[in-house]
C-alpha cells in the first residue's frame, strides 16, 4: 500500500491499518475514512454509499421509468 504515494486509494489506505499483510482486503467507508470490516467500524458513511453506489443505478433503472432517485428521496410531492 505504500506504493501509492500521497493519494492511495481507499482499498490501500484500509490495508494500511491492519497489523499484517492481506491477500484480499474488505472495507467500509466510514466518516473517517476506510476502515477494514476485520476492526468492526462503527460509523458507516451512509451519504457516500448513497451518493456513490445507490444512486448512480437508480438513476439508470429510474430513468426509464420517467422519474430520478432526487425525485422518489425528496419530501416535496408532486401535484399531477
Amino acid at each position: 500500500p505504500s506504493d501509492y504515494g500521497k493519494s492511495p486509494p481507499p482499498y490501500a489506505r484500509a490495508a494500511m491499518l491492519l497489523p499484517k499483510s492481506v491477500r484480499e482486503i474488505r472495507y467500509i467507508m466510514t466518516t473517517d475514512g476506510p476502515v477494514p470490516v476485520e476492526l468492526n467500524p462503527q460509523n458507516p458513511d451512509y451519504p457516500h454509499y448513497i451518493d456513490r453506489q445507490l444512486r448512480p443505478v437508480a438513476d439508470s433503472i429510474l430513468e426509464v421509468l420517467g422519474t430520478s432517485f432526487a425525485e422518489i428521496v425528496s419530501p416535496q410531492l408532486k401535484l399531477l
